[in-house]
């Protein structure tokens, strides 16, 4: 009973240890071990380019080590005899080498085994009542006991085994960002080398073209001049035709004028020749001064035949007779007059005809040099135009080649391009100048031809008109 009322404390102090000791993970700050990384940071996906391998995957990861002599550790009790507390507790078990109190033998010593290694036997008579309650005491003990060891040494397994998660997971972390870094690195390096390549393959690409456009300046600068010795040659001939072309105007303007004089002249001829035809009042004027003549003749020949008379020397007869041989001379003077002045108008009347066709035979010919010289000016514009898009395009394919070649023409290159594209548009429009002034001689000769079928029909009504104003009068 001694024994057992000193064993009272000791279970009371074990039970009371049991109950109030556990075994709480270590706190780690940042000086004891790896940094916890917080509960909000997520991963990145799996297979992302910024996220390293896992090291957790069997392909990856080296063999495992064996923690068989640490479990081992942990799980066997120390050899010193002392259980593993704080140093506050208020008792400690002797588990190897139990003292025992004096008088009395270790129950330790006495039960060997695993608590169920002995089993007491009722109503045995070779074992005393006290004894069996002893043992079957410290079987009771030593298996609370047990438990308690294995629920202590399963809390520091966890325990242990969330500070190995979390330093797992802390060592990823790490590694992680040490990958970042080192990428970050990498893609630094590789901006620079290739800005550096490009800036080098830039520099070579600009000499290539340098040497390129020096090696085609002295044949482009022959090909331009050989382009701007026609294009000067056909200006200058185009000037002289445009000279030629005004002269000929001229020319037609000048025979056009004559035709028309000519043509008015006509008018006035056939105006007279009419006038004098037509007209009764003349005629009845001319047969009554014929009649008269013949009646002077015959009044004069009638006095030469007469017989002498005593008064055939009469002043008064004598100077009768003068007088009508006068009018009689008078009269066939007139009469040669009018006979003259028919004639003379007749001639120019033919002179003006003669002059009027060759006027409008003058005319058509200059109109149909006019038209072949249109067509012919027409077809060199054409042809022009089409040189002009020939070397547009020759002047595209050329861009087109620098382009090719790597780079931009220079801006002399350009620029010089832009003179000769000025210069051809300039020569076009010099050109299409000459085309309209062409045209314009074309119009003008047209007008002119209306001018002269205008004044044809004037004269046509003038004479109509003085025809009208002629028989009125003699009614």
């Amino acid at each position: 009973s001694r024994r057992l009322a000193g064993l009272a404390p000791e279970t009371e102090s074990l039970g009371r240890t049991s109950r109030t000791k556990t075994v709480a993970p270590a706190d780690h700050d940042d000086s004891a071990g790896p940094t916890i990384p917080p509960p909000e940071r997520k991963r990145e996906a799996e297979g992302s380019p910024n996220v390293s391998p896992p090291t957790d995957r069997t392909d990856t990861r080296s063999a495992p080590k064996k923690l068989a002599a640490m479990t081992e550790d942990v799980m066997a009790p120390e050899d010193s005899g002392e259980d593993v507390e704080d140093d506050g507790n208020e008792y400690q078990l002797c588990l190897a080498n139990p003292s025992p109190a004096p008088g009395s033998t270790s129950l330790v010593q006495e039960v060997t085994g695993s608590p169920g290694s002995w089993t007491p036997t009722p109503n045995d008579p070779g074992t005393p009542v006290v004894a069996t309650r002893e043992k079957i005491e410290a079987q009771r003990f030593l298996k609370q006991f047990y438990d308690e060891r294995a629920r202590l040494l399963d809390e520091r397994l966890v325990g242990m085994a969330e500070e190995l998660t979390r330093a797992v997971e802390a060592h990823e972390a790490r590694r992680q960002d040490d990958y970042q870094k080192a990428l970050a690195y990498l893609r630094e390096c590789y901006d620079r080398e290739l800005e550096l390549a490009r800036s080098h393959a830039k520099t070579e690409a600009t000499a290539v073209l340098h040497e390129e456009a020096k090696r085609l300046e002295d044949p482009w600068n022959a090909r331009m001049a050989a382009e701007k010795t026609p294009l000067a040659m056909r200006e200058t001939r185009q000037t002289q035709e445009i000279s030629t072309l005004r002269e000929e105007l001229h020319l037609v303007t000048m025979e056009l004028d004559a035709a028309k004089s000519a043509q008015r002249r006509q008018e006035d001829l056939n105006r007279a020749n009419s006038t004098c035809g037509n007209c009764p009042v003349l005629q009845d004027a001319k047969d009554k001064l014929q009649a008269d003549v013949q009646d002077l003749e015959r009044r004069l020949q009638a006095v030469l035949n007469r017989p002498n008379l005593p008064c055939g020397n009469c002043p008064a007869l004598q100077k009768a007779n003068d007088d009508l041989q006068d009018r009689l001379r008078g009269l066939e003077l007139r009469v040669q007059e009018v006979d003259l002045n028919q004639k003379r108008m007749a001639l120019q009347l033919e002179e003006a005809q003669g002059s009027l066709q060759d006027a409008e035979r003058r005319v058509r010919e200059t109109h149909e040099l006019l038209l072949l010289e249109r067509e012919q000016h027409e077809k060199d514009l054409n042809e022009h135009h089409e040189s002009m898009r020939q070397l547009e395009h020759d002047v595209q394919e050329q861009f087109m080649s620098f382009g090719q070649a790597g780079n931009a023409p220079t801006e002399q290159k350009r620029s010089q391009l832009n003179a000769d594209r000025a210069a051809l548009e300039r020569e076009t429009a010099i050109n299409q100048d000459v085309l309209a002034r062409i045209e314009d001689g074309l119009a003008r000769q047209e007008t002119n031809m209306g001018l002269l079928n205008q004044s044809e029909e004037q004269l046509r009504r003038d004479r109509y008109s003085h025809e009208a104003r002629a028989k009125h009068e003699l009614a």
